[in-house]
Order: structure tokens, then C-alpha cells, then sequence
């Protein structure tokens, strides 16, 4: 499961860090602009010059407001991340900082650095039981669980047509059953643009299932990280993604492009038999109802398909999405203002 986080929470040992260092800085700093303004104003005085005089005492009260506004660093960064910082986020994002700018050796900041693994840890291990209990399942019991799930939005939507349409590039019944989850422990853990699967799995989560909808396959995720990795052993540190890699894409027969995030550019690469992923931050996401779903952050979807009313769309992170529903309304609110690019995949 990912714990959603912000900036100062992601990042909570860097700012005890550089609470050490103000706190150092706001002994020695006084000290040093004291003595190094007292000496030469005392100097003057003794010779008895007071124009002398009065310029050291002008040089000495500047050095002493420059000396007394490193006391106001941790507001002026709380001040700069409430600007920044998606306001969702403040909140929380703003107390740690100030607790570790303020006191870093105190409680309340060592208490964030220790408990924020236990608390993730926990609730990926928590995650992973659910998994055992409800998501680990038999092959018979998951085509039994995926036609239930097929049921389900068929009874919501009477209209829906399941059938593949004449343009489209691969089995619909296949890509509406496919599925594999980051959280799995056989995923979760394995080393990822320097943090792991389960921090930054999304876009390998939407890839996998790329491969799986166009080459009818049912791969897990943990199996197609092996051969990118094999590969492209930089995955494992750097920030680059596996569609930007053509002889991966080749290998698994399809073309990679990209277009502006907007529903008309989905509704044409729909039309064409291909696939859209696009990774927001949203809290507009759906479940197989089409009901609102609590997932704010940033996130990746894969758009699948478009059955006349709802678009379908896979998500491999925490909702754990393998076939949700969404009108033509509901996508364009999930895709917002984003910037970011559609990433589109056509079969070869």
C-alpha cells in the first residue's frame, strides 16, 4: 500500500538535517557577529573618535539584524512550502518540518523519522494479508471473480456492448480479466527508480498490463521487472520508464507515441485498437461501479477500452483496479489540468 506523503514527509531525514545545521548556525553565527563587531567598536572608542565611533556602532547593529534573521529560516521554508506544496498536503507537511527544523534531536522529530517506516511497513504488511485472504486466489477462483466482475458492470450498464469491436487490436475478454497489483509481495519489494515497486510502481504496473492485453498473456508484474531489469539494469536507480526503452517495446510488439492529455486524442487512440496510460494527481478516481474511489496523489491509469457509455481503465496501485468504469464527464474531471502527456501504445 502507498502512503501518501507529501514533501516535507517524503523527505523527513533531509529536514532534521538541516534543523542540526540551523540549530549550529544560530549559536556560532550571534557569537561570531558579536565579537567580530564589539572588538572594532571598542578599538574605535579607545582611540576617541566618535564620528569612528558611531560608524562600528551602525556596522555592529546590521551585523546583529543579519545575525538575528537566521531565527526565522524554518518560517520563511514553511512559509515557501504552503505556496508550493498541494494544500491537501500542508497540513501535515508543515508540522514535521517545523518540529525538525525547530527541535531536530527532540521527540516529536525523531518520532516522525522512526515511526513513518514502522507505520509504512505496517500497512504494506496489512495490505498484503488482505491480499492473502481476498486477492490470492486459484486460477478457477479468479475467472470466476472476473466474470462476477464483468456481471457486475454489465447490471450497471444494460447497454454496455462486451463484444470486440471490428477495429479493435486485441481479445476484450482477456483485457477486461488481466490484472496484477504493485502490493503483492512478489512485486512490492524489488528495487525501483531508487525506492522500490511499491513507492513508484505505477507506470511499470500500466506496462505490464500492456503486454498482457496485446500478447494475450497473464504475465505478473515481478516477471516482466526481470527481463526490463536484465536489460536496463538503471531502472533500478534512475527515473527512466520502461516505454521510453523502444527495444523493450519492440520485444513485446507494440510502438509507443504520445499526445496532449485530453479526451478527444483518447477517444481517437481508442477508436484505433490502442491503449492510453497517463499518470495524474487526482482524486477523481472510479471503482467497477463507477463510484468515486479515495486515492489522492500521483497515480497511473491505463485506459483500455470504450464501450459506447464508459470508458474502462486499469490501475495497479492501491484501488487495485482491473476493469473501472467511467462516463465521457467523469474521465475528463480524473484527467484535470495535467501537463503530462498521454502515453499511447499501438500493437505492431
Amino acid at each position: 500500500m502507498i502512503i501518501e506523503v507529501g514533501l516535507c514527509q517524503n523527505t523527513v531525514k533531509f529536514w532534521q538535517i538541516m534543523g542540526i545545521i540551523i540549530t549550529i548556525a544560530k549559536i556560532i553565527v550571534p557569537l561570531v557577529i558579536i565579537i567580530s563587531g564589539i572588538i572594532p567598536v571598542y578599538n574605535i572608542l579607545l582611540n576617541g573618535n566618535p564620528e569612528e565611533a558611531k560608524k562600528g556602532i551602525k556596522a555592529l547593529i546590521k551585523k546583529m539584524i543579519a545575525g538575528v534573521l537566521i531565527f526565522y529560516i524554518p518560517s520563511l521554508i514553511n512559509t515557501t512550502i504552503k505556496i508550493f506544496v498541494n494544500n491537501n498536503l500542508v497540513s501535515k507537511d508543515t508540522a514535521i518540518c517545523s518540529s525538525c527544523l525547530n527541535s531536530p534531536t527532540k521527540n516529536n522529530c525523531l518520532n516522525y523519522i522512526q515511526n513513518f517506516n514502522k507505520l509504512e511497513k505496517k500497512e504494506i504488511e496489512e495490505f498484503e494479508q488482505q491480499e492473502t485472504i481476498s486477492g490470492s486466489i486459484e486460477t478457477s477462483d479468479l475467472e470466476n471473480s472476473q466474470r462476477n466482475n464483468s456481471s457486475s458492470i454489465s447490471n450497471n450498464n444494460p447497454n454496455s456492448n462486451y463484444n470486440t469491436p471490428s477495429n479493435s487490436t486485441f481479445n476484450l475478454e482477456h483485457a477486461i480479466k488481466v490484472h496484477d497489483n504493485i502490493h503483492r509481495s512478489a512485486n512490492g519489494n524489488l528495487k525501483w527508480q531508487g525506492k522500490t515497486i511499491n513507492h513508484k510502481g505505477g507506470t511499470i504496473g500500466a506496462y505490464t498490463e500492456v503486454i498482457n492485453i496485446f500478447n494475450e498473456k497473464d504475465y505478473r508484474i515481478y516477471e516482466i521487472y526481470n527481463t526490463l531489469v536484465k536489460a536496463h539494469p538503471e531502472l533500478k536507480t534512475s527515473h527512466n520508464e520502461p516505454y521510453q526503452y523502444n527495444d523493450m517495446n519492440s520485444l513485446y510488439n507494440f510502438s509507443v507515441s504520445y499526445a496532449p492529455s485530453n479526451i478527444d486524442e483518447v477517444n481517437k487512440a481508442l477508436q484505433a485498437g490502442k491503449l492510453v496510460q497517463l499518470q495524474v494527481h487526482s482524486n477523481k478516481w472510479r471503482n467497477e461501479k463507477g463510484n468515486l474511489v479515495s486515492w489522492p496523489g500521483y497515480h497511473t491509469g491505463l485506459i483500455f477500452y470504450f464501450d459506447g457509455t464508459y470508458y474502462h481503465m486499469k490501475a495497479a496501485g492501491k484501488i487495485d483496479q482491473s476493469n473501472a468504469i467511467y462516463t465521457d464527464k467523469q474521465l475528463i474531471e480524473w484527467i484535470g489540468g495535467t501537463s503530462k502527456k498521454l502515453i499511447i501504445y499501438t500493437k505492431n
